[in-house]
């Protein structure tokens, strides 16, 4: 009996310096972070036990006294009773564990919980323990640590939602080039790209453009018509002539009067089903003046105004669209993005990489920052683009990434078709 009460006053005593320990820890906003900085001395803990007898960290030193050093660890004090910690024993430092797995940042980059997932997945809790910053003994390891091999899973996942630049996708284990998915991934994006060029969304976005761009005083402006059908003329890629990793380009297109003749070409170290889809959009005249020639007997003035006042028209749209030119990262970026057809294209390239479809539902402004956010941190090849878009009209980036912003224009605060619109979005 003497035992367990000198186990339980010890074990008390520790609980309540665990409790000093988070009362003294600064809180975050709304107490819901915590950050914890490695102090300047070593914490000092008592041994404690818990009700089945089993020492809770049990090393000690040659006083009886347990020398621990906190390391800096970003944890979500939700959820978490220290001062239970006598009553619960294993139970609590579980759930310790996975309130800590939980945290907002507990484990630093993602390269970092990944390594602490795999050696978790392995089997390796020591390792993983070590590596996630977690004081827990042998005996106390394995628990949390399938918590956290439940949680890596999930950060895994999260990680491979937008992969990053990978140089090797195409490449076969034997370093050869896997030209059946090269091929694959072409006739993918191509398929795509003019699924939506004959798509209900772009003939709506012609017509609502062709009466907003008269409005506005682009009388000529006229949407290419045929987009589908001259981007369904095949022409053979070339994967050959960018070839070189880090390239300047996934891919490229020079247009030629006769679609069969424009040069198509791709590089092999980049993902090539979104570059397709960019590439074929472009064939299409996707957001940009037609190539095409004067037609025989044509009126040259018209032919020309034509073309001038589309194009004018989609600059317009364009700078609407991007952030202003000095709140741009980069100039030479910025002034690619200015190029006919670009921010159409990338645009939705963009939204084909982040998965959405076109004619996507708005899911509202704080969805969508939270999307662009972690695609931006993803190290995607495209992630560049999220920086040089408006966010100050939420909306009409949405519509740009789902193929209705070349749709639903603004006129004062209505939309042509009567729908209300909201002037800010």
């Amino acid at each position: 009996m003497n035992v367990r009460i000198r186990r339980y006053a010890e074990a008390t005593n520790y609980a309540k310096v665990l409790t000093g320990v988070y009362n003294g820890i600064p809180k975050g906003e709304n107490g819901m972070i915590i950050k914890y900085q490695e102090p300047a001395q070593p914490i000092k803990y008592m041994g404690g036990y818990d009700k089945r007898g089993n020492m809770v960290l049990p090393v000690t030193n040659e006083n009886g006294m347990n020398n621990v050093t906190l390391p800096e660890v970003t944890v979500t004090p939700r959820n978490i009773n220290l001062a239970g910690a006598v009553d619960r024993g294993r139970r609590t430092v579980g759930n310790m564990g996975k309130e800590i797995l939980s945290a907002t940042t507990p484990l630093g980059d993602i390269e970092s919980a990944k390594d602490i997932y795999q050696d978790a997945r392995s089997g390796n809790y020591g390792q993983a323990a070590l590596g996630a910053g977690l004081l827990l003994l042998p005996n106390f390891i394995e628990k949390p640590l399938k918590a956290l091999k439940r949680v890596g899973k999930k950060v895994v996942k999260a990680s491979n939602k937008y992969p990053a630049k990978n140089l090797e996708v195409n490449l076969n284990p034997d370093r050869s080039w896997n030209m059946d998915k090269i091929h694959s991934d072409v006739d993918k994006g191509t398929k795509e790209a003019i699924d939506f060029l004959e798509s209900d969304v772009k003939k709506e976005t012609e017509l609502y453009n062709k009466e907003l761009a008269k409005r506005l005083g682009y009388e000529h402006f006229t949407p290419y018509p045929n987009g589908a059908d001259r981007a369904r003329v095949k022409v053979t890629p070339d994967y050959e002539t960018i070839t070189y990793p880090n390239g300047e380009f996934a891919g490229r297109v020079a247009f030629d009067a006769d679609p069969s003749k424009d040069i198509l070409q791709y590089n092999k170290h980049y993902n090539l089903h979104p570059t397709a889809y960019h590439e074929t959009l472009h064939r299409g005249y996707y957001g940009m003046a037609d190539k095409d020639r004067m037609p025989m007997g044509g009126n040259l003035f018209e032919h020309v105004k034509r073309k001038t006042n589309t194009r004018d028209f989609y600059n317009f749209k364009t700078k609407k669209l991007l952030v202003p030119e000095n709140e741009a990262p980069d100039l030479e970026t910025y002034n690619y993005l200015l190029i006919e057809g670009e921010t159409a294209a990338n645009t939705m390239e963009l939204g084909k990489r982040l998965g959405l479809q076109p004619g996507q539902e708005y899911p509202g402004r704080q969805a969508l920052e939270q999307m662009l956010k972690e695609f931006s941190e993803s190290g995607n090849e495209h992630a560049f683009i999220t920086k040089y878009l408006n966010m100050k009209h939420p909306k009409r980036v949405w519509n740009a990434l789902t193929g209705k912003y070349f749709v639903y224009p603004l006129i004062g605060t209505t939309l042509i078709g009567g729908m209300s619109y909201d002037r800010n979005e």
